[in-house]
């Protein structure tokens, strides 16, 4: 006969023994301390982020009363403040990953290339470019290298530019003026290829405001170039219209 079964010493488990009801208050009592660990971990890492995020605002704050400081808005008929880029460069490192630094640096780049400082603006537009990846000024960045190294005659490595620009962001402002000048500077050599970019711009449905400039330059490179002249035709191919005041482009259209 086997001798009755002792009671064990072993504390009870922390969770109700299986078929017994869940006593919230129990279960509380047996886990007292990794609750209360629990809630002190989430209390401080949520009191981080609420730090964070403020001091994030405050800076974002202080950035932008910075940056109007030094752009202040103009209304209509008002003569924009000349733009110093030093100082624009200095808030871009004071804030740096703010919008506003953003915004300062891609007008210090735009500010240095009006002072023929192209190789300068250049090196701006690149950082503007990296920091930028995907970003809403990234477009315009890259067109601002292409444009830098179109400036400094450096047309090879310009075109490559530019064509970034139009494989990238293939139906914004900044393509359209990339075609444009890509168009500009092959024309001499690949009139072919030239008049295509310009095509690209006639028949781009995004490209309202720029396809006067492309007709224009349509109509010059065919006056140069006859035998390139053949109608243009859109993808749906139906006859596009070269919007252009040039007195040359209704030769380009037949």
């Amino acid at each position: 006969m086997s001798s009755p079964t002792l009671p064990s010493s072993t504390p009870a488990p922390s969770t109700p023994a299986s078929g017994a009801p869940f006593d919230l208050l129990t279960w509380f009592e047996l886990n007292r301390n990794r609750v209360l660990i629990g809630i002190g971990v989430v209390c401080a890492v949520v009191i981080a982020l609420m730090v964070t995020r403020s001091r994030r605002q405050a800076e974002d704050r202080m950035a932008a009363t910075s940056f109007f400081n030094l752009v202040p808005p103009t209304g209509p008929g008002d003569q924009p403040a000349p733009l110093d880029p030093q100082k624009l460069l200095k808030l871009t490192q004071e804030y740096s990953g703010t919008p506003s630094a953003t915004q300062a640096r891609l007008l210090a780049a735009g500010q240095l290339f009006a002072e023929g400082k192209y190789a300068e603006a250049q090196a701006q537009f690149t950082t503007l470019d990296e920091s930028q990846a995907d970003g809403p000024f990234q477009g315009i960045a890259l067109l601002g290298v292409a444009t830098s190294l179109d400036a400094q005659n450096k047309s090879s490595e310009a075109v490559a530019a530019y064509d970034r620009v139009i494989s990238l962001f293939p139906n914004t402002g900044p393509a359209q003026q990339a075609r444009i000048s890509k168009a500009r500077l092959i024309q001499g050599t690949q009139p072919a290829q030239a008049l295509a970019a310009l095509d690209d711009v006639l028949k781009n449905e995004y490209a309202f405001g720029y396809q006067e400039i492309a007709g224009a330059a349509r109509a010059r490179l065919l006056a140069q170039h006859p035998e390139l002249d053949t109608p243009l035709v859109s993808t749906n191919q139906t006859r596009v219209t070269i919007p252009t005041n040039s007195p040359a482009a209704p030769a380009a259209a037949k």
